[in-house]
């Protein structure tokens, strides 16, 4: 993008309008309307309406006036040279603000996304994982009544098994 000579818009300032500024700066940089929409990410459509006649900057919505703002600001128009069409809101550039702005708190991470969070919720896991572990798992020398009784029917002592009867015919 080429510097606009600020001499150049001096000269032709009164008897311009702002749609007539903006296409004029636009075509004395030698910038196409693709171009520009593309770098401010709007419509090729709404720059062909803030550069028609039917521009009017008394009736611009809040929106219209930004795209008007960013526009002039690619450009490098001068804050002044714009806000002189705009006389109910002479400051209309100076009184819009980043939304960065109003924060006042400062965005930290989460907790449990720091390193000792994380190391924290490994540790309880661990933990857990264990704990389930250690009530499942059977221990050595204790045995229920069921256990015991199916133990018994798997080994049947020799000494206790009586005989059989014998068969009748």
């Amino acid at each position: 993008m080429t510097q606009l000579d600020p001499n150049a818009i001096d000269k032709t300032f009164d008897t311009l309008q702002l749609h007539e500024l903006l296409q004029q700066t636009r075509q004395a940089q030698h910038l196409t309307l693709e171009t520009v929409s593309s770098q401010l990410n709007i419509s090729v459509e709404q720059l062909q309406f803030l550069e028609s006649d039917g521009l009017d900057p008394l009736n611009l919505t809040p929106f219209e006036r930004g795209y008007v703002r960013n526009y002039a600001a690619l450009l490098q128009i001068p804050r002044e040279k714009y806000e002189y069409f705009f006389p109910q809101n002479k400051d209309m550039a100076s009184q819009l603000h980043s939304v960065n702005r109003y924060y006042s708190f400062e965005d930290s991470k989460p907790f449990f996304s720091r390193p000792l969070g994380r190391a924290l919720i490994y540790v309880l896991v661990l933990g857990m994982i264990g704990a389930v572990l250690w009530l499942l798992w059977p221990q050595a020398g204790l045995n229920t009544a069921a256990e015991q009784a199916d133990l018994r029917l798997q080994a049947p002592n020799p000494a206790v098994i009586e005989p059989l009867p014998p068969l009748s015919e």
